[in-house]
């Protein structure tokens, strides 16, 4: 039997005492901006994935629901391939088997960097829009991030306190 590291239970309760109860729900593709959102369907699937792939995936997901994940041998490597989707967004990353992310088609790295708080108010006031760019400020002492945003209805920028409070907003 393999083991589970304790990231693994933390988002399959997640998955089953949260947002699964709303499976179908649109609502149900954010888990307080940090994991993977997986459902009944997907666990089964990510039962014989390594521990070091589904860890990749969690650091990367930010509150996305998984929807597919493939293993695909090239030139004696294992890669997964993962499909997330957060609202009407979808997007993939590939990963080595060893964890070791090859391939990212959404994530502003600057992202990963955020404190929770300012990471969580972004990821809920960005919907399905895409984050383009996220810069740290610092004004009279005061830390603030400011994230450009791009979606159908043109582009924007957020401006977030280092709390996660919303300060400003501008077209």
């Amino acid at each position: 039997m393999r083991s589970v590291t304790p990231f693994l239970p933390a988002v399959v309760a997640a998955a089953l005492v949260g947002p699964l109860g709303a499976a179908d729900d649109e609502s149900a593709t954010k888990d307080d901006a940090a994991g993977a959102v997986i459902g009944l369907m997907e666990i089964a699937r990510v039962k014989d994935i390594p521990d070091a792939v589904l860890k990749a995936i969690d650091d990367r997901a930010d509150g996305a629901r998984l929807t597919d994940i493939e293993r695909k041998e090239k030139d004696d490597a294992v890669l997964y391939e993962v499909q997330l989707t957060q609202g009407a967004k979808e997007w993939q990353l590939r990963i080595a088997e060893d964890g070791l992310l090859i391939a990212d088609t959404k994530h502003d790295e600057a992202i990963d960097e955020l404190p929770a708080e300012v990471k969580r108010a972004l990821m809920g006031a960005v919907g399905d829009d895409q984050v383009v760019d996220v810069d740290r400020d610092k004004d009279d002492g005061k830390v603030f991030y400011e994230a450009k945003i791009r979606g159908e209805s043109g582009s924007r920028t957020l401006r977030f306190s280092d709390k996660g409070e919303l300060v400003d907003a501008t077209k």
